[in-house]
């Protein structure tokens, strides 16, 4: 899991949606998505990747 800026998504998004990286994405360092490549996640790793977002949102 991977954390960036949403400049650097918005620069990058063709390099990121062909990756396979998890990433969270923040402005002014607050939490503002998640971006999960599903193509590359089955339903557990997927739901493991929910679990760490919440967690950090402090919603889990």
């Amino acid at each position: 899991m991977k954390t960036i800026s949403s400049q650097e998504f918005k620069d990058k998004v063709p390099h990121y949606l062909s990756g396979d990286e998890v990433l969270v994405i923040k402005r002014h360092n607050q939490v503002i998505g998640l971006y999960i490549p599903a193509k590359r996640l089955d339903e557990a790793e997927f739901k493991q990747a929910l679990k760490q977002f919440e967690k950090m949102l402090g919603v889990a």
